[in-house]
């Protein structure tokens, strides 16, 4: 077998394709080898959706909010995308409180809105059709929950994108509401998906 050492493999003349190989022929990309296709478009290929890359960010610090504007609970995560056709899914779980004395027959409930530096990109927001995760029986409550919210962002860009997750207190008068409610960790991942 013989090896051949190049730095560069240009056209001769002019620009177009270059033909690897012929038809029946493997190409191998050598284990531990990097196939770096930033910048380029690619075509031809089979297995469109395939997961092109997996970024995870957690945060594990209990955030409190008293206050219906929505603020950063500290948790934010970033990805570059390879190509502008690429989408982004996005999934966060944490674990979220809240706490309130007797609050006189209100609704009550949390939001968590995730944002990215082209706006929102997925809302459970405090507007009053968002996500309650409560209701009020004119008592005091304490509650702690576990969940998992998803979503899919199109951000038609290879820039880095950062997504900033935010919450706010709905009815916030003698609310109290927790993000990473006893320290628990956060966790905040997105996945490249293929077009």
């Amino acid at each position: 077998m013989s090896t051949l050492k190049v730095d560069t493999i240009l056209k001769r003349t002019g620009t177009g394709t270059i033909a690897i190989g012929q038809s029946g022929d493997t190409v191998d990309i050598t284990s531990g080898s990097t196939l770096d296709l930033t910048g380029t478009t690619v075509s031809g290929l089979t297995g469109a959706g395939k997961i092109l890359q997996v970024q995870t960010s957690t945060y594990a610090t209990a955030t409190t909010t008293t206050s219906s504007t929505l603020a950063a609970t500290g948790l934010t995560g970033s990805i570059t995308p390879s190509s502008t056709s690429s989408k982004v899914y996005i999934s966060l779980t944490f674990r979220y409180g809240s706490s309130r004395s007797n609050n006189g027959n209100k609704e009550d409930g949390y939001g968590i809105r995730i944002t990215s530096g082209a706006g929102t990109v997925i809302d459970y927001d405090n507007s009053g059709t968002g996500w309650y995760f409560q209701r009020d029986d004119a008592h005091a409550q304490d509650t702690r929950n576990i969940t998992t919210i998803t979503g899919i962002d199109s951000p038609s860009t290879t820039s880095e994108i950062t997504y900033t997750v935010k919450h706010a207190a709905y009815q916030a008068a003698g609310v109290s509401s927790v993000f990473c409610r006893d320290n628990a960790t956060a966790t905040l991942t997105l996945m490249e998906i293929g077009a």
